[in-house]
């Protein structure tokens, strides 16, 4: 009984869960009008806006740290 359980698992976790993760992924990029790739300048963007003042403080923090 348990290697049944575990064959219909197995098959649902691996070819199953995959095709509906790739018709969901398609479906909702359409849904969406492809927001993920019209929008992509704007992610970046706000990805990167703030990594400069977060590198200086860093900075800061190990020549403090390391000073002999």
């Amino acid at each position: 009984m348990s290697e049944i359980i575990s064959l219909i698992s197995n098959y649902l976790y691996t070819y199953i869960l995959i095709i509906l993760l790739i018709f969901g992924g398609i479906y909702f990029t359409f849904k969406t009008k492809l927001v993920q790739f019209r929008l992509f300048k704007e992610q970046i963007k706000s990805v990167t806006e703030n990594l400069l003042p977060v590198y200086r403080l860093f900075r800061r923090l190990w020549f403090l740290l390391h000073q002999e």
